[in-house]
């Protein structure tokens, strides 16, 4: 919540660290924080420009992930208002085989709150049958969830009712 104090830090790195081979290396992680803290600063379009930099080398992709950019990119749109990018990025989030989604980045913190939000633009849309799809997917993996949270997959039920489907 504090983009401000984040961008002095990743300007302090450019002060603090010199050793340009050590930059080089570093530079898609530091592209990918960048593009945290311009999301969070409204900067969209850096953000989307620092995720997609981050995400590439001169010879190709930084890591195996092939989930990561979609992720990124997908609430980067989605900020940004560009609802048919968000929609794209997010169905890719959620259909790309990666053999690490399971872990703690990815799928725990971003599976369930993809479908959920992708229930919503498809609703928005009018898509009733998508959007079902994904508010259904969304109460499969949260059904068990915390009490405290259980008031999300009452919502998404009953927008599921609304919508037609069981």
């Amino acid at each position: 919540g504090r983009a401000d104090r984040a961008s002095a830090v990743l300007a302090q790195y450019r002060v603090d660290v010199t050793d340009t081979a050590l930059r080089r290396a570093a530079q898609p992680w530091y592209d990918q924080a960048f593009g945290e803290v311009a999301l969070a600063g409204g900067r969209f379009a850096d953000a989307i420009a620092a995720f997609r930099s981050g995400d590439t080398l001169a010879d190709g992709p930084v890591t195996d992930c092939t989930i990561c950019l979609a992720g990124q990119l997908g609430r980067a749109f989605d900020a940004a208002g560009m609802r048919d990018s968000a929609i794209a990025m997010y169905e890719s989030y959620t259909k790309t085989h990666y053999y690490w989604r399971f872990q703690l980045l990815h799928d725990p913190l971003l599976l369930a709150a993809t479908h959920r939000r992708l229930g919503e633009l498809y609703e928005n849309t009018g898509d009733r049958e998508k959007a079902i799809e994904h508010y259904k997917a969304f109460v499969n993996l949260w059904n068990n969830a915390d009490p405290a949270l259980q008031s999300k997959v009452a919502e998404a039920r009953q927008r599921i009712a609304k919508l037609g489907g069981r």
